[in-house]
């Protein structure tokens, strides 16, 4: 039956044999990724000719559940929003085995090919596109979305936006703009970006407060 699938290296009885440079997309150029292997899966080759749709999506049990854009089931984009608020409030209550892929940038080419299967609902991995691929503690997510809602509740100078902070993002605290907040706003904003790191609060951004 040979090495195993090029893509997944998963052993499976229906493959697609041949040249991969003939099979895959055109746009495809990630060889490196490749595993050893002497064919390509037909679940694999399919993901990866629909990335423009998978760029936010959830892959589940074979199914695929949209996260974001036109292709969700909830058509209106309050219904949208309030869909991927209480999914990932209750992500802890996914069964693995699961795959979460979300776009951070425009350029989303073969996101769920990079992305690493779940095999916990404890620790999970979340791509996010060419970016980077973390793993994310499920109940410090948790906590910090309960903390997003206490602290935007309580001082009204603070925004989600401030908390998440993605406009720069490194190993330093976030640049903001100090002006009209207090010592004491920007102590609870620094305390905030310490214990969340980049992977919690790019998750955050999928949260409503």
């Amino acid at each position: 039956m040979g090495k195993g699938t090029i893509i997944c290296g998963e052993i499976v009885k229906k493959r697609i044999i041949g040249n991969p440079k003939e099979i895959l997309p055109r746009t495809f150029n990630d060889y490196a990724f490749l595993a050893e292997g002497d064919f390509i899966c037909g679940n694999c080759l399919w993901s990866m000719k629909q990335e423009k749709i998978l760029g936010n999506t959830l892959v589940f049990k074979g199914d695929v559940i949209y996260m974001q854009g036109k292709n969700m089931k909830q058509k209106n984009a309050k219904e949208q929003q309030k869909f991927r608020d209480n999914f990932f409030r209750n992500i802890d209550e996914v069964k693995p085995l699961f795959l979460l892929s979300l776009k951070s940038t425009a350029n989303t080419q073969h996101t769920v090919f990079k992305n690493k299967t779940s095999i916990s609902n404890a620790m999970i991995n979340v791509g996010f596109g060419n970016e980077e691929e973390v793993m994310v503690d499920v109940e410090l997510l948790k906590e910090a979305i309960i903390d997003l809602e206490n602290i935007t509740t309580k001082y009204k100078t603070i925004s989600k936006t401030h908390l998440i902070n993605l406009e720069k993002i490194d190993d330093k605290y976030p640049i903001i703009n100090k002006k009209n907040l207090s010592k004491e706003v920007m102590q609870v904003l620094q305390d905030f970006w310490k214990k969340y790191d980049r992977s919690i609060r790019k998750v955050l951004n999928r949260v409503m407060v």
